[in-house]
């Protein structure tokens, strides 16, 4: 599962995980976009489906791990990418900003992991948590020549 995945590294590492035979499930909040990003996973060899989740909310990501251990019977990989960004001198930023950036940045990661955790656990699965700057090492490193 790639969260953030209906644009930029998110899409691009569904891509790259559809390339070395993973089904993927392609979660964002816009499912126009996820949809663009399944068919390239599918253009890429790859399966997947959409799901359209808000990560900044507890109900919706617990629905999506129930989704995934019912029809997908679990999952080994889960790819914590969904993110947004605000530029500028930190000190000058809006305090508006960092509450804005705060839902994306603190609570998905615990939230999946607490929701996912028991999914992996009932299908026998060891659960693989990779955060975006891990995501992008991994990706940078194992690129083609």
């Amino acid at each position: 599962m790639v969260t953030g995945a209906s644009s930029g590294l998110g899409r691009d590492l569904s891509i790259a995980l559809a390339r070395k035979g993973f089904r993927v499930l392609v979660a964002d909040v816009n499912p126009k976009e996820a949809a663009v990003t399944l068919k390239m996973v599918e253009q890429a060899g790859g399966t997947g489906e959409i799901y359209q989740c808000d990560v900044t909310r507890v109900e919706e990501v617990q629905r999506m791990a129930d989704h995934v251990s019912s029809a997908w019977g679990g999952l080994d990989l889960l790819v914590n990418n969904a993110g947004v960004s605000a530029a500028g001198v930190v000190g000058d930023m809006p305090i508006e900003n960092w509450h804005w950036l705060k839902p994306l940045f603190i609570w998905p990661v615990p939230q999946k992991v607490m929701h996912f955790t028991p999914v992996s656990a009932v299908s026998r699965k060891q659960l693989t948590e990779l955060d975006t700057c891990q995501c992008l090492c991994i990706f940078v490193m194992h690129q083609p020549d």
